[in-house]
């Protein structure tokens, strides 16, 4: 079970997550749908941002916060969002990776949040 550790809970009680448990995937077949929905995507991204200061997408500013609470820096230390958000306004593109990461940063982009994939058999721990 996922579950965030007491301490962030406690100083961030609005804190809501999820997880997705899914089998029988194959990350090595690239559909020629999802190739075009990941461009289309980014293209989209793109035109919605437009001119507007990645600081003030309301996401992104709080994730801000909470890395400024952290005491990071978080115009040096971004999170995943705003990192991927950054590289698609200044190059343009995301490159793709894998079918299942490039789900990832799909909807990552799309409602500005971050999102983590993992491989079941490479996570231990309780």
């Amino acid at each position: 079970m996922f579950q965030y550790d007491q301490a962030i809970v406690a100083r961030f009680p609005q804190t809501v997550g999820g997880v997705i448990y899914a089998t029988g995937l194959r990350n090595h077949v690239v559909s020629a749908e999802l190739e075009t929905l990941y461009v289309a995507e980014q293209q989209q991204t793109i035109a919605r941002i437009g001119d507007t200061s990645l600081g003030d997408i309301p996401s992104l500013k709080a994730w801000r916060g909470v890395f400024s609470a952290f005491g990071l820096n978080p115009t040096k230390t971004r999170s995943a969002p705003e990192a991927l958000l950054r590289r698609l306004t200044k190059k343009g593109d995301i490159p793709s990776i894998n079918p299942l990461v490039d789900m990832g940063n799909l909807i990552s982009i799309r409602y500005a949040l971050p999102l983590a994939i993992f491989d079941t058999r490479d996570l231990t721990g309780t």
